[in-house]
């Protein structure tokens, strides 16, 4: 059990370190296409990235109608 788990999390981290070279390598070639440095390009991908899960809970408890969700989302988005 434990070293099939090992397994698993050896293979999974391999995984994201080629997927973030992969990743890399692409934000550079958009930047370089789009005649911009890899910072602007990184510094986009970074604040989307960082949005997203927010975005997701607020509309999860907006559908779920989880008025706590939504009310320490606004509460931390104005303080």
């Amino acid at each position: 059990m434990l070293m099939s788990a090992l397994f698993f999390f050896m293979g999974a981290c391999l995984i994201l370190i080629i997927a973030a070279e992969l990743l890399v390598k692409s934000l550079s070639k958009i930047a370089f296409y789009f005649g911009m440095t890899d910072f602007v390009v990184g510094f986009f991908i970074v604040a989307i990235a960082t949005s997203i899960p927010e975005l997701f809970i607020g509309v999860t408890s907006a559908l779920e109608a989880a008025l706590s969700f939504r009310w320490a989302t606004f509460w931390e988005a104005i303080s």
